[in-house]
């Protein structure tokens, strides 16, 4: 082999492993950032997960409304209340996934004829699936008494998948109203007094007759009956 031949094969010998040495610096750096981006996903990933498991932030009065609901109702359940208000959501988003044919009797139980009605029109007019819903927490957001009126608002975090875009997660708002059947004429049957018949108009545990002063107790009246959900509607 002559001089040009050696020189020739030592050039293309140190071509070749200069390629050599830059092909591999290309695949390692393509493996790093293939790696960081694998990285990066699975950080957001996680980042999505834990939000959509982390209930969201919820009303912070709780005590607050709890010492406010016990002055007007010493016998207030608030672990069978708040029962009935998970009830309520969750047969609420069965009701709408299903049209009326799963939820429909167990949320009718606990609620009031006209918030059936709203549901019941919801069934016609939306046409979203909830999926995999799930009920994170439920507090107690604020409490309203005038006169013949009582209301307590709750809030909970609930999360759902809907239409592919993966695990979300919102505040609900429900009502949990002081309710009264409706007489035959419409209107809220109203209590009346044991001794003198007159009609009591304060809501509470213990309610005192303003014409004979008498005391009106109706401690042994069952959560279901005194109180009635009203409202399940998404607030944020």
């Amino acid at each position: 082999m002559g001089t040009k031949e050696i020189i020739y094969a030592a050039i293309v010998l140190i071509i070749v492993i200069i390629a050599v040495l830059v092909l591999r610096k290309i695949y390692l750096s393509v493996r790093g950032v293939y790696r960081d981006a694998k990285k990066f996903v699975g950080e957001i990933k996680k980042v999505t997960d834990e939000t959509a498991n982390t209930p969201r932030t919820l009303s912070g009065v709780e005590d607050l409304m709890r010492s406010r609901i016990l002055k007007d109702f010493p016998d207030f359940n608030f672990n069978v209340c708040r029962e009935m208000i998970d009830s309520a959501v969750t047969s609420f988003f069965s009701v709408l996934n299903t049209n009326g044919a799963e939820g429909i009797d167990k949320l009718k139980k606990i609620s009031t004829p006209s918030f059936m009605n709203e549901v019941l029109a919801l069934t016609e007019t939306e046409d979203i699936v909830y999926e995999n819903v799930t009920l994170h927490k439920t507090v107690i957001s604020d409490y309203r008494k005038l006169n013949d009126e009582a209301v307590v608002t709750y809030q909970s975090a609930v999360g759902y998948n809907r239409r592919g875009k993966g695990t979300m997660q919102y505040v609900y708002q429900s009502k949990l109203v002081y309710y009264l059947s409706e007489d035959n004429a419409g209107g809220a049957e109203t209590l009346v007094c044991e001794y003198c018949g007159a009609p009591i108009d304060v809501v509470g545990s213990h309610k005192v007759c303003k014409y004979c002063g008498g005391e009106i107790s109706i401690r042994n009246v069952a959560a279901e009956r005194a109180w009635k959900v009203n409202k399940v509607a998404k607030l944020r």
